[in-house]
């Protein structure tokens, strides 16, 4: 059975959210970092901070941890744990973070190789920030910045390098990104032996967790129409595959059509009488 940790902090909410998708609910009391998962595959949940969790799969303290790509590379353990799966998962939304470097919208700084070197800059990814301005052929000081990170230029610092999902709190301390150093996501990673042990087990969560991820921005259609109308149908439904049909019982001239279709590609129509669950159709009618 596994050991699993996952993210406390901003994390996570999306993360518990995801979990409870895939069918894979936590269960745990208020305020507690010990939780459990009500499936066969699960031995222990744990919930603790994003930044110690590589470390402590590396170790085997777990078989399974959710943390943030740059967290993890970060961590120098990304050759000693198995990246199981990227997890696009966000606060808001599916999707990536971005890790940037800022200076202040006044600064005359245009681009990194404006910075000047000798220059302070504070971040929470000392490691990440020093091998990028390494590549730039930079010397600059780096700095561990403990918070609150975006009020410190340029007070403190000539530039921070931080995450960002939608860039609003950095433009709400009058920062301007002039470079993005990489995109992040959530990832699931296993400790190795603990993946030899239990490989099956831990690709079965994976696909649970990515089907989870993959269901949200789609929509289960099902209705019925006349035989008639069918080609027209399969002319602009958006489906994956092509639909799946049957037909109804004592009713030859009908059939029942199950689709899935991109949630963003319907808007509501109203006035079709043939509805079994929630259709949605655009501007074409059928019938």
């Amino acid at each position: 059975m596994l050991k699993i940790v996952l993210p406390t902090g901003s994390m996570e909410e999306a993360t518990l959210k995801l979990f409870e998708e895939a069918f894979l609910k936590v269960l745990r009391l208020e305020r507690s970092y010990e939780g459990m998962i009500n499936d066969p595959r699960f031995s222990k949940v744990k919930l603790l901070r994003p930044q110690d969790i590589p470390r402590y799969v590396e170790r085997g303290i777990f078989d399974l941890g959710i943390t943030g790509r740059e967290l993890l590379i970060e961590s120098g353990l990304e050759d000693q744990v198995i990246s199981v799966c990227n997890l696009p998962l966000t606060k808001n939304k599916v999707g990536f973070v971005k890790l940037v470097l800022c200076v202040n919208k006044r600064s005359k700084i245009k681009k990194p190789t404006d910075i000047l070197p000798g220059s302070l800059i504070e971040t929470e990814y000392p490691k990440i920030t020093k091998d990028y301005f390494k590549q730039l052929g930079i010397k600059v000081k780096i700095e561990i910045s403990h918070g609150a990170t975006e009020a410190k230029v340029p007070d403190i610092c000539s530039a921070i390098v931080e995450l960002t999902e939608t860039g609003r709190t950095l433009r709400n301390n009058n920062l301007r990104i002039i470079a993005t150093i990489m995109e992040s996501s959530a990832c699931l990673i296993a400790n190795p032996k603990s993946y030899q042990k239990f490989e099956k087990q831990i690709n079965e969560i994976k696909d649970l967790l990515l089907g989870a991820l993959l269901a949200r921005d789609k929509v289960y259609l099902i209705f019925h129409l006349p035989k008639a109308k069918l080609k027209e149908a399969e002319g602009f439904l958006p489906a994956l595959k092509r639909p799946t049909i049957g037909q109804l019982h004592d009713q030859p001239d009908w059939l029942s059509v199950t689709v899935v279709v991109p949630k963003d590609h319907t808007k509501e129509h109203e006035g079709v009488s043939t509805i079994i669950l929630s259709l949605k159709i655009w501007e074409q009618r059928i019938f």
